[in-house]
C-alpha cells in the first residue's frame, strides 16, 4: 500500500509538471486549473479518471503502468482543487 501511494504521488506529481512545462506551440497554457470537473466513475481505472480530468482542462496526459487503482463516484462541478485534493487523500 505504502509503495503504491508512493508510486501515485510520483506519477501525479509527474502529470502536474510536465502539464505546466509542456505548452502547446498555438497558445500558452492556462496559469491554473479553472474548469470545475463533472465526471461519474463505476468503478473507472485510476488513469481513465485523471485522463477525464486533463481532458476537462484542455490538456492531454499519459501515465506509467505502475499508475493503479479504482474510481467510483459521482463529481458534479468539483472544482479542480477539491477534485485534486480528494485524489491525493484516496491515493
Amino acid at each position: 500500500m505504502i509503495r503504491h501511494r508512493g508510486l501515485l504521488l510520483l506519477a501525479l506529481a509527474a502529470f502536474f509538471v510536465g502539464l505546466l512545462m509542456a505548452p502547446s506551440l498555438s497558445y500558452a497554457a492556462p496559469a491554473g486549473f479553472s474548469r470545475p470537473f463533472t465526471h461519474y466513475a463505476d468503478d473507472e481505472d485510476l488513469p481513465v479518471v485523471l485522463t477525464a480530468f486533463a481532458r476537462a482542462e484542455g490538456f492531454s496526459a499519459a501515465f506509467s503502468p505502475g499508475v493503479v487503482g479504482k474510481v467510483s463516484g459521482r463529481f458534479d462541478a468539483v472544482p479542480p482543487d477539491t477534485f485534486l485534493r480528494g485524489m491525493q487523500a484516496a491515493f
